[in-house]
């Protein structure tokens, strides 16, 4: 509902965006260097594929935190600036990779030939060309991948470095809402209070008109609860005036007889008032600031 939720002003300046591409670059090619050296020596096809995305998740989650450091809340500047670092840092990537697999073969490779390639795209374009006519790596001791199943292989990794780098930096972005009389980001206390919710939908409705007693009617969780909402209050450090709240549906699901919990947003960033702030956390603490893994523990020990 339009005018109820939070949403960043869009405010940013040049000097903090300037600030997250230079220092984000540095940090990201650090990091492309490092990813380089595993995924070429890593033989396991699975963990080569958790490297790529810990690459792109780390350069998305470093962008996101410099821009936030300068105070930009912005979407789109998040992701624009995310997206150039993100090139950058692949294209150091793959310099680095040539480099260290032209080592790995006869040695015959020095730091300054790295940088040489750095500052030539078309002797890199190339070095990759002939690299997928003949191949790098094989499978289980096969022939060489090489030609159009290598090139669906790299491009797999792109579209997965920067996809994750992107979404990570969104993510991060909008996890904290910002109080423009302060120009700080608020800080979150994390589960404020549990309720059931037969009905989610009907549970948000009810939270948006800022009935609280409806929280309250519903019950806490017990601890033979298989769903219920869990909500998260975000304040300004300084004013104590700006909050907003979270939602999130808990699932409980049981495998192998044991109780594995997944969680869903159901509400992000709601207005509150101080006082509509202040009331929810009364009510948290009177249906009871023990968590669910709190009760079941308890309810074990006296079992």
């Amino acid at each position: 509902m339009e005018g109820l939720y939070y949403k960043h002003s869009g405010k940013f300046g040049m000097g903090g965006v300037l600030y997250a591409l230079v220092v984000g670059s540095v940090v990201a090619c650090v990091g492309a260097f490092v990813y380089a050296y595993l995924v070429l020596y890593l033989p396991f096809v699975y963990i080569n594929a958790l490297v790529t995305a810990g690459f792109g998740a780390g350069t998305g989650f470093v962008i996101a935190t410099l821009l936030k450091k300068q105070k930009v809340r912005s979407d789109a500047v998040a992701l624009v600036v995310t997206l150039v670092v993100t090139g950058i840092a692949y294209y150091y990537a793959w310099a680095a990779w040539i480099w260290a697999l032209v080592r790995r073969n006869d040695g015959e490779a020095s730091v300054g030939d790295f940088f040489n390639m750095l500052v030539r795209p078309g002797v890199v374009w190339n070095l990759v060309v002939d690299i997928n006519q003949h191949g790098a790596w094989s499978i289980r001791g096969g022939e060489p991948v090489t030609g159009w199943a290598l090139t669906i292989v790299w491009v797999a990794e792109l579209a997965l470095i920067f996809g994750v780098s992107l979404a990570v930096a969104y993510a991060q972005m909008d996890e904290s809402p910002f109080c423009e009389t302060c120009e700080e980001w608020g800080t979150k206390k994390p589960n404020v209070l549990q309720a059931l919710a037969a009905d989610v939908a009907t549970a948000k409705q009810r939270i948006e008109a800022k009935d609280f007693h409806y929280l309250e009617s519903a019950g806490a969780p017990r601890p033979d609860s298989m769903e219920w909402l869990r909500l998260h209050l975000f304040s300004c450090p300084k004013c104590g005036s700006f909050h907003t709240l979270d939602a999130e549906k808990v699932k409980i699901k049981v495998e192998s007889g044991k109780r594995k919990e997944n969680t869903s947003t159901a509400m992000h960033h709601l207005l509150l008032t101080a006082s509509e702030a202040e009331a929810l956390q009364r009510l948290g603490e009177k249906m009871g600031p023990k968590s669910v893994a709190e009760m079941a523990q308890s309810a074990g020990a006296s079992a």
